[in-house]
Formats: structure tokens, sequence, C-alpha cells
């Protein structure tokens, strides 16, 4: 039976690194200024190509007018799950080996007010994988969008 603290290192394990993460209201202004925009009907996503990195990093934007703390939190984690599965950049076993290469790309995305606690992994998917597809293919920014393990 594992320990506390073996639990406490499995969940440190799939937690989103910092370096793969915009974190400072600089990076969502430069996104938001110089990058592309893209709409779909739950999402607004800034997509800014970042040639000095060979990795991708997130940045997500939940306004209150979605919904209160509980489904802002759900959809936040749905959406860093849509990126681990597509976009992960390291895998479990050595953070400095990428998995998907040369994917050098600040993706921000906004959720729009129409999102709602219903919005789950499997619709999120289906909205958000053919515009990803559709950017990555048109830039050459990562290649074919395959989930990691598959």
């Amino acid at each position: 039976m594992p320990e506390s603290g073996g639990q406490a290192n499995l969940s440190h394990d799939l937690r989103l690194p910092r370096h793969f993460r915009l974190r400072k209201r600089a990076e969502f202004e430069l996104c938001y200024k110089n990058g592309r925009k893209y709409h779909t009907p739950h999402f607004l996503v800034f997509v800014l190509s970042a040639e000095d990195r060979q990795i991708p990093r997130l940045g997500l934007s939940v306004s209150k007018k979605v919904g209160n703390a509980v489904v802002r939190n759900r959809l936040k984690r749905v959406l860093r799950e849509f990126f681990r599965l597509y976009f992960r950049p390291y895998s479990s076993v050595s953070v400095s080996k990428p998995s998907v290469e040369h994917c050098a790309a600040d993706i921000t995305i906004v959720v729009k007010k129409q999102a709602d606690a219903t919005l789950n992994l499997r619709r999120t998917e289906a909205e958000l994988r053919p515009l990803f597809e559709r950017i990555f293919h048109s830039s050459g920014l990562c290649g074919s969008l395959q989930p990691q393990g598959a």
C-alpha cells in the first residue's frame, strides 16, 4: 500500500511544470497582441509562434462570467488535460526529452461565457482538436496532433 508521500509524488508528477505555462501578464498580453486569433463556439484561442523555444506553453483565462469557482476550475482542469494529451512536450519518465518536437508556440485559451459545467474532455477535444490540426498543419509548428501514448 503506498504511503501518503507516494501519493504526493504522483500528484506532483501530473502537474504541468511552470516552464510549460504562461504565468506573467506580459506573456499573455504579448500573445493577445501578436498572436493569431481563432474562434470556436466555447473558446477563443491565441497562438503565438516562439522560435526561441522548442516547447509549447499554455495560458488559460476563465472569466467570472463563465460561472462560479467550481465551474471555472473544472474547465481549467479539462483544458490542461487536453493540453497534456496532445501537446505534452515531456514524458513522465524524463522531462529533458520532448515528445512533441519543435512545437514552439504560446497557446492562450480564453473560455467564452457560453461554456458551462457540462463541457467535458470529449466535447473539448471535438471542438479544439480540428482547430489545432488546422493551425499546426498550416504553420508547421507541431506536425500532426496525436494523443501521447496512442
